[in-house]
């Protein structure tokens, strides 16, 4: 996918918010990305930010980890209902 692509599909999708190629992921929203990595898929979860560079992204998740991928790897995008319910305390 390009990065024209990805901001296109981040921008429309997913209740993100764009500021200087950096897009923040609504607490609404599950972000799931998919990559190649050779003959498997990298899969991250949970993803908070996605900021787009020249010939690669940085995704961040929920856990605060941060992975580079090359453009022409991301494969998918998955946006899903996010976990942004209230939660009582009670089990």
């Amino acid at each position: 996918m390009n990065s024209k692509a990805l901001a296109q599909v981040l921008s429309t999708q997913g209740k993100s918010s764009e500021k200087d190629g950096q897009f923040e992921i609504g607490a609404e929203t599950a972000l799931t990305l998919y990559a190649s990595l050779g003959s498997e898929t990298l899969i991250i979860s949970s993803v908070q930010t996605v900021k787009l560079m020249d010939e690669f992204l940085l995704a961040t998740n929920q856990k605060g980890e941060s992975y580079a991928i090359v453009m022409q790897d991301v494969r998918a995008l998955r946006f899903g209902k996010g976990a942004a319910t209230k939660r009582t305390g009670l089990i």
